[in-house]
C-alpha cells in the first residue's frame, strides 16, 4: 500500500506543497488503487466521462452522484477499520480553461437550500469564499475560487498523485484528478495524454459504530479465498439474493459482491480491474464518436451509462 503521508506542519507544506496549511493538520497522498476513496473517484470520474456533453455541462442531473441522486452514485459510502464514511456532497474543478482554477457549484448549491443531516456538517466546511455567476450560453455557472487544501492537492495532482486528503473532526476532503485520455485531445489540443485537465472536490462525513466483527470475518474469507456463498453470507445476504440483488443494480453477481466488498473496506483487484475496463471501453467509444465526427459531422452528445453496461465485464 502506497500512501505518503505529510505531516501539515506551516513550515514543512510551504516547502513540499507551497502554500500554507493551518498548523498540525495532516495531508494524505492516495495512490494504493485499493483504497476506498480512490476507486470511490475512479467510479465517479467513469460516470462522468460517460454521461452527455463536455465540461461543466457533464455535470447533469440524470447522472448518479450528480445534484439530488447523491446517495444512488455507486460506492458513495464505505467502512474502514475505525469509521464509516459517507460521501456528502462534491463538485468539479475546472484546471487550464481559466487564469486560475475554479470549482464550479452544481451539487454545492442544490444541498445548501434543503441538505439532508448526514450534508449538514460537510457542507458548514464548504470555503466561505466569494461566489462569482457568469452568464454562458444556455445558462449560466456559479463558481468559486480554490482554497488553500484544493490548491495543495492541485500541485499534488499535477505532479502525478491520483487523490489527496484531508480530515478535520468528522469531516474528510479529497480532491482527485481528472485526467486527459487519447479521445480528450480532441478538444484539449493544447494538452497531451495523462495531463490534469480537471478534479472533483469532495466533502465527506465519518461517522463511528462499523461492524468490526464483520469486518474480520470477512478479512479471514477472502484471504482464505472463500466461496462466493460464504462471503455473501458474511455480508449479510442469503446467497439466493444475490441474483435479485445484482438485476437490481444492473450488475452481474460477481460485480455486485464486488461492491458490497468495496462497502465494507475491500476493494478487490476484479473491483480495480472492471473499472479499468470501463475507463477503456468509454475511450474506445469516444474516440469512434470523434472519428464519426470527422467524417460526417456527426454531433449528437455522447448519452450512455457505462456502469450499467460494462461494470460487470
Amino acid at each position: 500500500m502506497r500512501i505518503l503521508t505529510i505531516l501539515a506542519l506551516s513550515s514543512l507544506l510551504k516547502v513540499a506543497l507551497g502554500v500554507e496549511a493551518p498548523e498540525g493538520k495532516e495531508v494524505l497522498l492516495v495512490d494504493d488503487p485499493k483504497q476506498p476513496f480512490l476507486i470511490s473517484h475512479e467510479l465517479q470520474v467513469n460516470i462522468f466521462l460517460g454521461s452527455g456533453g463536455e465540461g461543466i455541462v457533464r455535470m447533469d442531473r440524470t447522472v448518479p452522484g450528480i445534484h439530488g441522486l447523491i446517495n444512488q452514485a455507486p460506492l458513495a459510502s464505505w467502512e474502514t477499520d475505525d469509521q464509516t464514511v459517507q460521501r456528502a456532497v462534491f463538485d468539479l474543478i475546472g484546471i487550464g480553461a481559466s487564469p486560475a482554477p475554479r470549482v464550479y457549484l452544481v451539487n454545492t448549491a442544490l444541498f445548501l437550500d434543503r441538505p439532508q443531516p448526514y450534508q449538514v456538517a460537510a457542507l458548514s466546511a464548504l470555503p466561505a469564499g466569494p461566489r462569482t455567476t457568469e452568464q454562458r450560453k444556455g445558462g449560466s455557472v456559479t463558481f468559486r475560487t480554490t482554497d488553500w487544501f484544493e490548491d495543495a492537492a492541485i500541485k499534488q495532482l499535477k505532479a502525478g498523485h491520483a487523490l489527496v486528503t484531508y480530515t478535520e473532526g468528522h469531516v474528510i476532503r479529497a480532491v482527485g484528478a481528472i485526467r486527459a485520455s487519447e479521445s480528450c485531445l480532441r478538444c484539449h489540443d493544447q494538452n497531451k495524454a495523462g495531463d490534469l485537465l480537471g478534479a472533483f472536490t469532495y466533502f465527506a462525513v465519518s461517522s463511528p459504530g462499523n461492524d468490526k466483527v464483520k469486518r474480520d470475518q470477512l478479512a479471514k474469507l477472502l484471504d482464505q479465498k472463500a466461496a462466493p456463498d460464504e462471503i455473501v453470507a458474511a455480508l449479510g445476504y442469503h446467497p439466493r439474493e444475490r441474483q435479485r440483488h445484482a438485476d437490481d443494480n444492473s450488475q452481474t453477481p460477481e460485480m455486485w459482491t464486488n461492491m458490497e466488498l468495496a462497502r465494507n473496506g475491500f476493494v478487490t483487484q476484479t473491483l480495480i480491474s472492471a473499472v479499468q475496463k470501463q475507463r477503456e471501453d468509454l475511450e474506445v467509444l469516444h474516440l469512434q464518436i470523434s472519428h464519426k465526427n470527422a467524417h460526417t459531422g456527426w454531433n449528437d452528445s455522447v448519452e450512455t451509462r457505462p456502469l450499467k453496461k460494462t461494470a460487470g465485464s
